[in-house]
């Protein structure tokens, strides 16, 4: 898997909400995930028939 600036974007915006706002870390993966999962789902690649 290639990783793209969403997910360094994603991981860096979640370590400042766990060390910075000092969210609990359940909140902060929970509202890491919903982001997480729409790249992820308009990133799939398309199959070819």
């Amino acid at each position: 898997m290639n990783h793209t600036p969403q997910d360094a974007a994603l991981a860096l915006l979640a370590l400042v909400a766990l060390m910075f706002w000092r969210l609990r870390p359940w909140l902060v993966v929970l509202s890491g995930g919903l982001p997480g999962g729409l790249w992820m789902s308009g990133s799939k690649p398309q199959s070819s028939p």
